[in-house]
């Protein structure tokens, strides 16, 4: 036992009215902590954070999944349209953009669901309406519930927010960015393997249940809808985040108080708008590379959501491919994005982030010219189209890549989060915009690709244009040297 005097100074203020000073001493016996409590705080301190192993598992393939039911019906849904439907060409565009749009617009309010109720609650909810949304594109009789059904599945397809949510949640500064290198390639991964499931559906013959018909065309949404119930299933084993634990965790890359209701793939919190707008004050922000960054990405964006409208019926009219082979082209083209990535971190060994974001534009602009043909009603040879549809798909997964390096750094020491939104949001209009104009683009201006190649170089070209002029405004921050005045 140790005795322990405390003096109790004079107050920093004094009572100059009294003219008095008071002084005390208090005497307080302090015992030493026994073993047991010893022991006890050392547990305390020892404390493993909870482990949600199978809830990152989990979200990750809600990730895939919600990559899957975008990307199966690509190589049919422009046959579901044309033949069995009669509708124009110009549909396809639609069709693709209203599934954007759904994500666009649901994926706030999933976030903001998220954060304030059950994650489970939201998952299954969401892989309900995914049934639906898929039931309703495979048993379409005609355009408009086409259409609803697809402008559904996307509405599902934001779970992908909640996803986002909970990863930040649920991981570690020591794991999260192998977790969200994991999400990104979970998202790449749906887009290959979603065709390939498109490959498979077409090796059933189509039968049919009374006036229900099972064939390539519809077959696409009936597997989505599978995979989406047997996905309820995994839900049993997610592990929720408790309020607490949320609450003291520090968000990802700054931004609102909780991740949840910040920006993704489909779209943005309202509340972060409002705030970032606030930022239009502050003159730490670079607005010029910021700008420069957001048309670009819309740019790389629009290009290759324009390929995977018009992918589809520029083939069939061009080669007579069917849904067997597209399946198949696509799966191509996913392996290209994989291997791109690759090669990617060889050449950053040598080359700078402006140069490689250059570079990489320029592949893209290739690819376009590789397909462009000045006639509207001739196609070029399959070789060139092969080499043009490479080009553009290498283009995108790398310099998207590298564009979010650029403007990380651009951002340096500022509130990333939010900024990182408006980057999203670029990306959610350009695969809502690009797929209309390229659908009318490819109805009226031939099937041979003229008019959409030539917006298509045109908008490469010029982003290759500004980011030459603007070269000097993008280079890090570090490597900014100040500006000296001599007096």
């Amino acid at each position: 036992m140790s005795v322990r005097i405390q003096e109790e100074q004079e107050p920093l203020i004094i009572d100059h009215h009294d003219h008095q000073q008071q002084s005390s001493k208090r005497v307080s016996i302090v015992a030493p902590p026994t073993p047991n409590e010893r022991r006890a705080a050392s547990v305390k301190v020892k404390e493993e954070p909870p482990s949600f192993t199978a809830g990152i598992a989990i979200m990750l393939f809600i990730t895939f999944l919600s990559s899957v039911c975008f990307s199966i019906v690509l190589p049919s849904i422009s046959f579901f349209l044309v033949n069995k439907l009669h509708e124009s060409q110009s549909v396809v565009g639609w069709a693709v953009a209203v599934n954007s749009a759904g994500s666009f617009l649901a994926s706030p309010v999933f976030g903001w669901w998220a954060d304030k109720r059950s994650t489970k609650e939201v998952v299954m909810t969401t892989l309900i309406i995914m049934v639906i949304g898929n039931l309703m594109y495979s048993m379409a009789v005609n355009v408009w519930m086409l259409l609803a059904g697809r402008f559904v599945v996307g509405i599902a397809a934001a779970n992908y927010a909640v996803a986002q949510t909970y990863l930040s949640y649920a991981t570690t500064t020591d794991n999260r960015t192998k977790v969200m290198a994991l999400n990104s390639a979970a998202t790449v991964m749906g887009f290959i393997i979603g065709p390939a499931f498109a490959l498979l559906t077409t090796l059933f013959n189509p039968f049919s249940i009374k006036e229900i018909v099972v064939d390539q065309d519809t077959l696409p949404g009936y597997v989505s809808a599978i995979l989406s119930i047997l996905s309820m299933f995994s839900l049993v084993f997610l592990r929720e985040i408790p309020a607490s634990f949320k609450k003291a965790k520090r968000p990802v890359t700054g931004g609102s108080k909780t991740y949840g209701s910040g920006f993704y793939s489909g779209g943005g919190s309202i509340k972060d708008i409002s705030s970032i707008l606030q930022l239009s004050k502050n003159r730490q922000v670079p607005w010029l590379p910021v700008i420069i960054c957001l048309f670009a990405y819309f740019s790389y964006t629009t290009s290759f959501t324009t390929f995977e409208t018009i992918g589809t019926p520029y083939t069939s009219a061009a080669y007579g491919w069917d849904t067997r082979t597209n399946s198949l082209m696509f799966i191509a083209l996913g392996g290209v994005c994989v291997g791109s990535l690759f090669l990617l971190q060889v050449f950053v060994k040598f080359f700078s982030d402006r140069v490689l974001l250059i570079l990489t534009t320029a592949l893209a602009t290739a690819g376009f010219i590789s397909m462009f043909t000045p006639s509207q009603v001739h196609f070029v040879p399959e070789w060139r189209f092969w080499i043009g549809v490479s080009l553009c798909s290498a283009s995108y997964s790398t310099s998207v890549a590298v564009l979010i390096s650029v403007y990380s750094k651009q951002l340096e020491n500022l509130d990333q989060g939010m900024m990182m939104g408006w980057l999203s949001s670029a990306g959610s209009v350009a695969r809502i915009v690009g797929p209309v104009i390229a659908g009318y683009s490819l109805e009226y201006g031939g099937k041979s690709g003229f008019l959409v190649f030539i917006i298509m170089i045109a908008m490469t070209g010029t982003t290759i244009l500004i980011l030459l002029a603007g070269y000097r405004v993008l280079a890090p921050k570090q490597e900014k040297k100040p500006m000296h005045i001599n007096p």
